[in-house]
């Protein structure tokens, strides 16, 4: 077997307005992965010599959008969004066909097609206040136990959320707590198994020889 390849590229632009305080960054990113290893099902073998080969392929491309805005010196908002429709492209030599259990122009597992994130901070003195979110559209995945040759299932997609406050004792020592999932969202990240629900942690962070 040979080493799995990929091209890829990518070009974006970056605007700032008002000194910094708002800057936003658009990016295209195209990747094409070549020589992916698969076995071959029964009716490929003709494909290779080999039951395993470098021959599988796929494609992913799509737009990142980024943006961070601070309105005041405490406050910091910030966020992304990301486009990414991915196909998987048929065998080398073998038009219209793909590796076992998937079809050509499905998406890729585990991949969603959108996601996005955001991140909001607000700092007075030693306190800060912070929440942040995450979504994401759903996603093909595999049977847990058995893998694709199992089936394939639809992983629905999913929102959750999270807020934490850190209070600095003194310049070194800070004590934190956060909330996740705080809307107790049911979501598995992968498909079949189930992430916690509303859940608290809290701990100390120590920082000595730099900023905290």
């Amino acid at each position: 077997l040979k080493p799995e390849r990929t091209t890829s590229f990518d070009a974006g632009i970056e605007q700032s307005f008002g000194g910094r305080r708002v800057v936003l960054d658009l990016t295209y990113f195209y990747n094409r992965f070549h020589d992916l290893i698969v076995t071959l099902g029964p009716t490929q073998q003709g494909l290779s010599v080999w039951q395993s080969a470098n021959l599988a392929n796929s494609r992913a491309q799509g737009l990142e959008f980024s943006y961070a805005v601070r309105p005041i010196r405490s406050l910091r908002i910030s966020g992304n969004y990301t486009f990414d429709p991915t196909d998987l492209l048929s065998l080398d030599g073998g038009p219209g066909q793909a590796p076992p259990s998937f079809q050509v122009g499905q998406p890729l597992i585990r991949r969603p097609e959108n996601s996005a994130a955001y991140d909001i901070a607000w700092t007075w003195r030693r306190v800060t206040v912070d929440t942040a979110g995450f979504f994401r559209s759903s996603v093909l995945d595999v049977e847990p136990n058995y893998g694709a040759s199992a089936g394939l299932f639809t992983n629905p997609g999913y929102a959750r959320a999270d807020a934490g406050v850190e209070v600095g004792l003194t310049r070194e020592v800070a004590i934190y707590g956060r909330l996740r999932n705080f809307t107790g969202s049911r979501y598995e990240e992968v498909y079949g198994y189930p992430s916690e629900r509303r859940n608290f942690i809290t701990g100390l962070k120590f920082n000595w020889g730099g900023k905290r």
